[in-house]
């Protein structure tokens, strides 16, 4: 764990409680996870909760497609940090104690799924009309990172109690149901109005720092809390209060 510095005395000391970020070590096995985020004034008619939902009904089918796994809103923890200039979220999935391998197999999956509106957000970027941009993210849909489509593979780690899903690159066919999916809710605004994606895809990089629940950002005062859209509640273990469940469900690599 990571945490921001603080000043002297007690003060200091609490404030910088509240700049913590969670390290994930590069190759350890963690829960699928996002950061989501856009600039509200760029983005005026954006659904914030509504994308949300989508997004969470999109990688639950993909979960269901690629690796068999039942996954709903029920199976995600949803925090919020937004404030009237941007919405920001992030989102740790918890479906059925299955985990990734490491974040690097979590970013491969999260930009194989999300090709379609990468391509898409391109086309928009360049100019391309409408017609023709959708035309071009559906005969991509099917494509992995490498020109073939990811699929996940249960391996079993003794020194875990989870299964974890680890990438193998194989040729499969994408159901045909994909072309008419709506990729164009995940496309926004930045601040200069360059076309972006609603999920942070850069989030998944070696012993990468990630904002822990009930912290701030260093210099700010807006805390990460339960959002109120959330669906997620945790089991609470003997004398574990639901609070501390709660933080210990956001705990990316806390999969024992």
């Amino acid at each position: 764990m990571a945490a921001g510095s603080g000043g002297g005395g007690r003060k200091g000391y609490k404030t910088s409680l509240m700049h913590c970020y969670e390290v994930i070590p590069e190759k350890d096995a963690c829960k699928l996870y996002f950061d989501l985020e856009f600039y509200k004034p760029a983005n005026p008619d954006a659904d914030g909760k509504s994308m949300v939902m989508k997004l969470i009904e999109l990688v639950s089918q993909k979960l269901k497609e690629l690796y068999d796994v039942n996954c709903s809103s029920k199976d995600v923890l949803n925090l919020d940090s937004s404030t009237d200039e941007k919405f920001s979220r992030h989102l740790i999935f918890l479906p059925q104690k299955t985990v990734f391998k490491d974040n690097t197999h979590i970013g491969n999956f999260v930009r194989t799924i999300l090709q379609p509106a990468i391509r898409l957000m391109q086309s928009r970027a360049a100019g391309i009309p409408a017609e023709e941009a959708g035309h071009v993210f559906q005969c991509s849909a099917g494509a992995g990172l490498d020109g073939s489509l990811t699929n996940f593979t249960a391996v079993e780690d003794a020194s875990k109690d989870w299964p974890a899903i680890a990438h193998k690159t194989k040729d499969i066919e994408m159901p045909h149901q994909e072309e008419n999916v709506d990729f164009s809710f995940l496309i926004v605004n930045d601040k200069e109005g360059n076309k972006q994606l609603f999920v942070d895809l850069g989030v998944y990089t070696k012993n990468r720092n990630f904002r822990m629940y009930k912290s701030s950002k260093a210099g700010k005062n807006v805390i990460l809390k339960i959002a109120e859209d959330n669906k997620f509640i945790p089991n609470c273990e003997k004398d574990v209060s639901l609070e501390e469940a709660y933080f210990l469900s956001s705990l990316i690599c806390n999969v024992r």
